[in-house]
């Protein structure tokens, strides 16, 4: 989201005479964002999407108990009953916020003593070299105590180089 000090910025420099492309690439924005703003104007729009799912606040929590929670079953009678239709994720997010869920607890705790614990992994990563992109294979290794990182990339990674890696 684009903040209306951002907003402001975009117009006083429109008003200077600057082109849309020349504020879009001042501000890393693109030029529709800029073309938008510049409609708008400085104050920041409310969104449909948020006023429509406020509306929803009291049905949406009276469906949460219904359901005992359970965000899927929420957006089928959503559909069902009311005839409204919101994202899964949206769903989700909204009952985030309204705090219609507790927060999960963490269960316990892993204390690692140094060289005790540790993750080793290889992973294909493109590479830019020159002007050429090649793929190289990421060796690393973290270790758990300190978070130390060691990393190194490989042309290929076989058994062969996984004992060269030690």
């Amino acid at each position: 989201m684009i903040t209306k000090e951002m907003r402001q910025t975009i117009i006083s420099l429109h008003q200077k005479g600057h082109s849309n492309r020349a504020i879009a690439r001042l501000l890393q924005l693109s030029r529709n964002t800029i073309r938008g703003i510049l409609l708008n104007g400085a104050e920041i729009p409310s969104s449909y999407k948020e006023n429509r799912l406020i509306e929803l606040l009291p049905i949406v929590r009276e469906l949460f108990n219904r359901t005992r929670g359970n965000a899927v079953r929420i957006q089928e009678l959503l559909k069902d009953e009311y005839d409204t239709e919101i994202a899964y994720s949206t769903l989700t997010n909204f009952i985030h916020e309204h705090h219609m869920r507790k927060p999960i607890k963490r269960v316990g705790e892993y204390h690692f003593g140094p060289g005790i614990e540790m993750q080793h992994d290889t992973s294909p990563h493109k590479i830019k070299l020159g002007d050429k992109i090649v793929i190289g294979q990421c060796a690393s290794l973290v270790f758990a105590y300190s978070r130390y990182l060691f990393m190194q990339y490989y042309p290929c990674f076989t058994r062969f180089e996984a004992k060269l890696h030690r």
